[in-house]
């Protein structure tokens, strides 16, 4: 993208009237290298499904699908079997947080109940996850 504005940008150049086509390389060339720096700025969130999600609901705490993501990472790294049982215990600590979240978002969510109920179950409080 960034060779494509440079490209337009020389190839309005030579144009007879530069005039007004100088403003419109030089802002597609801004462009392109604001959003290029974004990108590679973000890339280091790709590095995992983890990193990502904890990026994006800094970005957009607010979005049911966004927290739920997280939620769902937070539930699948659990279940992994090189997981210690103390670092399951604090991951399903933090589901029931973004669960309850998604529950003020959208109170009839239900996958993010099952979630408060699942965490509770494997946290060893019956009680509560049976109400869930």
């Amino acid at each position: 993208v960034l060779v494509a504005g440079l490209f337009a940008f020389f190839k309005i150049k030579k144009l007879p009237k530069p005039s007004v086509h100088y403003p419109l390389g030089f802002i597609i060339t801004a462009l392109v290298l604001v959003y290029s720096g974004k990108t590679i700025d973000r890339n280091s969130d790709w590095y995992d499904s983890l990193r990502l999600s904890l990026a994006d609901v800094k970005t957009n705490p607010q979005s049911i699908r966004v927290v739920s993501t997280l939620a769902a990472v937070y539930m699948a790294t659990a279940k992994r079997d090189d997981t210690s049982p103390e670092d399951r215990k604090n991951l399903y600590r933090q589901v029931i947080p973004l669960a309850r979240r998604i529950l003020k978002l959208k109170p009839d969510h239900e996958e993010a109940t099952y979630n408060i109920g699942i965490c509770y179950y494997f946290l060893g409080k019956y009680d509560k996850a049976e109400k869930c």
